[in-house]
């Protein structure tokens, strides 16, 4: 999903103790991802990428999820 204009999500990470991140680049968001991976607990990563996406995934529920990763994964 997108998030609208104006809404910083970090801040909604302090808001509930959540270490939160914003990346711009791949590599960024790699290591933001490997670190995220390597703790317990939530990490919000926040990606300002729309210019470069390669497309999106809706209306799928829960199973969105595994259908980004998935995507995500054949594109690393």
């Amino acid at each position: 999903w997108t998030t609208p204009h104006g809404l910083e999500l970090y801040r909604a990470g302090a808001l509930y103790d959540v270490p939160a991140l914003r990346v711009t680049e791949l590599a960024e968001f790699r290591h933001a991802l490997a670190s995220a991976l390597t703790r317990r607990g939530a990490t919000l990563i926040e990606t300002m990428v729309a210019p470069v996406s390669t497309g999106m995934i809706c209306g799928f529920g829960p199973l969105g999820y595994t259908l980004a990763l998935q995507a995500l994964a054949a594109r690393l």
